[in-house]
């Protein structure tokens, strides 16, 4: 039966197992409760591969958008060819490069048509936010310090490598999964060997596997993970999500409904959305406090590998005796 058949909120649909001996081929007797459960928990990583993820993480660690490395001697002509891109979208009649060009629409002007950023900061900012450096011909200042701010995808893959061989070191054995999601969501891996599920990572792009790049549909990548661990569940009944998004997802206004299904299920979940700190999914949000897991907004590279790490190393313990 496919998970969207049942009524995830019904006891009967747990993933719940039988669970193996807490001592059961460890090896040794004396070890922890603690480090059995989160050694035998099982991790998987959803990761967000829509096209949005190809955005650059360009702020610094204070937050501020690096554009002083640029010569923005053409701001007019950018505003011109947005402007142009504008028209030609509303005439049902646009470039090749349009879809790239728009990306810089901030908010409606008073005609009802949308605007790009008003200020000259705020147009800089944008284009160096939507890597649109290119597309504008916008020349880089050799003159001062210059570093090209690196993609979403390109921060998830590099911290999803460490974390794997982090993991990997510590527990040898472990089960680990990577769900890539978009508009849909695929089980690119489940189980494996250190070097299967690095290769993976290491793969990880906007598309990847034949994933619909073109939405984000953040609850098929939880409705693929609970499917993920049903077919192979953690044998101590623990089962760690941790999604990483830069979408606004709507559909997760189910997902309240499914909590306690997913907390008798030994699911705790992580969610860090990067790139717009001014969003909140309050959905999300709940599930998270209450599956034990905690719910983050970031928009640095320093904040985003802080709160991954920290979320992918998660101690997995037991669920308190129910009272």
């Amino acid at each position: 039966m496919k998970l969207d058949d049942l009524n995830l909120t019904d006891a009967t649909t747990e993933i719940t197992i039988s669970k193996t001996s807490l001592t059961q081929n460890t090896g040794s007797v004396l070890k922890k409760l603690g480090s059995i459960y989160d050694e035998h928990a099982k991790l998987v990583f959803c990761f967000d591969v829509s096209g949005s993820m190809n955005e650059r993480v360009a702020r610094d660690k204070n937050g501020a958008i690096a554009t002083e490395q640029y010569i923005w001697s053409n701001l007019a002509d950018i505003r011109k060819s947005y402007a142009n891109a504008l028209d030609r979208h509303f005439a049902g009649c646009p470039d090749w490069n349009d879809t790239n060009i728009l990306k810089l629409t901030d908010g409606e002007d008073v005609d009802g048509k949308p605007a790009c950023p008003m200020s000259d900061e705020a147009l800089k900012i944008a284009v160096v936010e939507k890597d649109l450096i290119d597309s504008f011909g916008v020349r880089p200042d050799f003159s001062k310090k210059h570093l090209m701010p690196p993609t979403r995808i390109e921060l998830v893959q590099k911290l999803a490598v460490q974390e794997v061989k982090a993991r990997f070191e510590k527990y040898p054995k472990n089960k680990l999964a990577v769900v890539p999601f978009g508009a849909g969501a695929k089980v690119s891996i489940d189980g494996g060997t250190q070097d299967q599920v690095i290769e993976v990572c290491e793969r990880v792009a906007v598309g990847m596997d034949g994933v619909n790049s073109g939405g984000t549909d953040i609850m098929a990548s939880i409705r693929c993970a609970i499917e993920c661990c049903r077919k192979n569940p953690s044998s101590v009944g623990l089962h760690h999500f941790v999604i990483v998004s830069d979408g606004q997802d709507a559909g997760t206004n189910v997902l309240p409904e499914w909590i306690p299904t997913l907390k008798a299920s030994g699911v705790v979940l992580d969610y860090i959305h990067i790139g717009d700190e001014s969003y909140t999914n309050n959905d999300l949000k709940q599930a998270c406090k209450e599956l034990g897991g905690e719910y983050v907004c970031v928009n640095t590279a320093k904040d985003f590998e802080t709160k991954f790490v920290e979320a992918a190393r998660r101690l997995m313990l037991p669920a308190p005796a129910e009272k």
